[in-house]
């Protein structure tokens, strides 16, 4: 069985950039739409998905998929065996 572990930073950073209008709350649906996906067993792991990621960031750790929401908002997880964890989300500056 695999376990999905948000970090608290995540989920309180989803929530502030829910209340930054209507683009914040399309980038939070976007990452609860990813992390429900992975919790649910919906993708075996995250390779499976194949959503709007980064061009290069992923390349650089190994288990890791950045995923790109636009306006600079990314999505980071990291896999390593069954643990999945979303360590951050925001913007890349």
């Amino acid at each position: 069985m695999r376990h999905v572990k948000i970090s608290t930073k995540v989920e309180r950073r989803i929530k502030g950039i829910k209340q930054a209008g209507k683009a914040g709350k399309l980038i939070a649906r976007k990452a609860e739409a990813i992390i429900e996906g992975l919790k649910s067993g919906a993708f075996l792991d995250q390779n499976e998905f194949m959503g709007p990621v980064t061009k290069y960031g992923e390349k650089r750790l190994k288990g890791c998929r950045k995923y790109d929401f636009g306006s600079g908002y990314r999505l980071i997880t990291l896999q390593k065996h069954m643990m999945i964890l979303v360590p951050f989300i925001g913007t890349h500056d």
